[in-house]
């Protein structure tokens, strides 16, 4: 009798398998599932093949539960899962929060800067109002330091140190009035020497060391004249405004008396910011932001008067009469709208994120008006009243 072999050939194999009912497939299917699944377990937990497999609560919920509706370990999974979750939401939220109040406080110190500079630029113009005055009181107080000098000689030590002190107090002032005197009849004059102070002061302006304009505020034909007298008065023939008239005229209008964004103002900026941000963009993306007008800062306080026969006309503007970014016609609160700058080369992909920020479901209640004017952005708030874009 032949002897029976140990390993079957792949035709007794076939044989044998065509024998399993579907049931018995199934069965033996799912037997070596759970067995994977009980050696993943098993490795999770650095146990080895000879140990129990199932702590006994698993084994009770994965014979409850159904071999497809839960396995050993699976809600420490998605507990682990979920708290992994809730970690990156929570840094998520810390970014976005730290990068608003980051931007938030760039902006506020820009502002902060614009206002200084109009601030400085007004204060300028006021100096040729006193030039002449300072002239005279140059000459009173070289009396003063040639007496104070006199009596030094023979007076205790600290006179001497005091007529120093009071002596390159006079010569600064003497030097000021000085170059102001250079200005003003060079200004005035023609031909060549007026034409070389003219284009000496516009290179000074441009560098900083002097305000814009300086020529104009110093013109003898333009600055005099009208009840008020100096540089500041005149009606119609006054190209600029004082300080002592810029607050009258703010008065009047019911504006701030100093440059300033509307709260308004301030919130838009602060959500076109951060939605712009969320479209992959940088800050310095933005560009240039400008609300409240600089070069000519009494505009702020005449809503950009255009009349030169009002008594509120002090030059020419840089926008438009009424226009948001002097508050329009009616605001109360200063600056109502913003231009940004997007860059000295056009980029359309940064003027299409302002404009899907400016549409936005957060930013879009609070934009009265908005226009892509090729070389800015212009935007203005829902509490303008007037604005065509300027």
């Amino acid at each position: 009798m032949a002897k029976k072999k140990d390993n079957p050939t792949d035709a007794e194999l076939r044989r044998y398998a065509r024998k399993l009912t579907e049931a018995e497939k199934q069965e033996r299917f799912e037997q070596a599932r759970a067995e994977r699944r009980r050696q993943q377990i098993l490795q999770e937990r650095g146990l080895t093949g000879d140990e129990e497999g199932y702590p006994e609560e698993e084994q009770e919920q994965y014979e409850q539960g159904g071999q497809d509706q839960y396995y050993p370990g699976q809600e420490a999974r998605e507990e682990d899962q979920r708290r992994r979750e809730e970690s990156r939401q929570q840094a998520l939220n810390e970014i976005k929060r730290r990068a608003k109040e980051a931007m938030r406080k760039r902006l506020k110190q820009q502002a902060e800067k614009e206002a200084a500079e109009a601030g400085l630029r007004t204060g300028v113009a006021a100096a040729g109002e006193a030039a002449a005055t300072g002239a005279a009181a140059g000459e009173a107080a070289a009396a003063g330091v040639a007496g104070t000098a006199t009596g030094a000689v023979g007076g205790s030590a600290a006179l001497p140190v005091i007529g120093t002190i009071l002596a390159v107090i006079l010569a600064i002032v003497l030097l000021i009035a000085f170059i102001i005197l250079i200005f003003i009849i060079g200004c005035n004059a023609d031909g060549f020497t007026g034409n070389a102070t003219r284009a000496t002061a516009k290179i000074l302006s441009f560098v900083g060391v002097i305000p814009d304009n300086i020529c104009e505020a110093l013109s003898l034909e333009k600055g005099g004249g009208g009840g008020s007298g100096g540089f500041g008065g005149g009606g119609a023939s006054r190209t600029f405004c004082t300080p002592s008239d810029n607050v009258r005229i703010a008065n009047e209008n019911g504006v701030p008396t100093s440059p300033t964004r509307s709260p308004e103002l301030e919130n838009l900026i602060d959500c076109i910011t951060e939605q712009f941000l969320a479209q992959g963009f940088t800050a310095g993306q933005l560009g240039s932001v400008f609300t409240f007008e600089n070069t000519n800062p009494s505009c702020n306080y005449n809503r950009g008067e255009s009349d030169p026969s009002s008594d509120q006309y002090c030059g020419v503007c840089a926008h438009s009469q009424n226009s948001c970014h002097y508050g329009g016609r009616n605001g109360t609160n200063g600056a109502e709208a913003v231009d940004f700058g997007l860059g000295e080369v056009r980029n359309d992909a940064l003027f299409n994120a302002i404009t899907i920020a400016a549409e936005s479901a957060a930013c879009r209640p609070l934009v009265g008006y908005k226009e892509d004017e090729v070389t800015h952005y212009h935007i203005s708030t829902t509490q303008c009243d007037a604005d065509g874009g300027d």
